[in-house]
């Protein structure tokens, strides 16, 4: 009898060790899924929020005055740097991501494919966001030189003008 206590205390050892373990195991696997899911929610706030933004300073024509095109300008650099301090955001989702796949090794393709796309999907997002906001700098820079280029012919034609004028009186 003594013998049978001893065995069945040791299975329920066994046992409540290996649910002890199972329960932590599950409870990490939670807390990377919640750290994933904060981060995720985090990155799409502010990608909503920035949106609209974004989407203001990209869809403005070009100015044609050298000053208006400065303020542009200077709009859409402020915007690009907005974008850059917050790619942290990004690079967040991509590592809790990583770090939840890494700990559910037992997870089918098409799980691992739903996170990883996740966090793909949103990778995309910002950087084509962030190549507009460049392309868009890129073109208000051109547009500045040449915006300044024809305010000094202008200028120049004046002052010749002007000149010439008061060469005739």
């Amino acid at each position: 009898m003594k013998e049978e206590v001893t065995q069945l205390t040791s299975v329920y050892q066994d046992l409540l060790s290996r649910a002890n373990k199972l329960y932590d195991r599950l409870s990490q696997l939670g807390n990377k899924q919640k750290d994933f899911q904060d981060a995720l929610n985090k990155a799409l706030a502010w990608l909503k929020e920035v949106t609209p933004r974004a989407q203001k300073v990209l869809s403005e024509p070009v100015a044609s005055e050298p000053k208006l095109v400065e303020d542009q300008l200077s709009r859409a650099k402020a915007l690009q740097n907005d974008v850059l301090s917050n790619g942290r955001l990004i690079d967040g989702v991509r590592q809790t991501a990583n770090n939840l796949l890494n700990s559910m090794k037992e997870l089918t393709p098409a799980e691992r494919n739903v996170i990883e796309g996740t966090a793909n999907d949103l990778q995309t997002k910002y950087q084509n966001l962030l190549d507009a906001i460049g392309e868009k700098i890129k073109d208000l820079d051109t547009a500045l030189v040449q915006s300044q280029e024809l305010q000094d012919s202008v200028d120049r034609v004046c002052n010749w003008l002007s000149q010439a004028e008061n060469e005739m009186r």
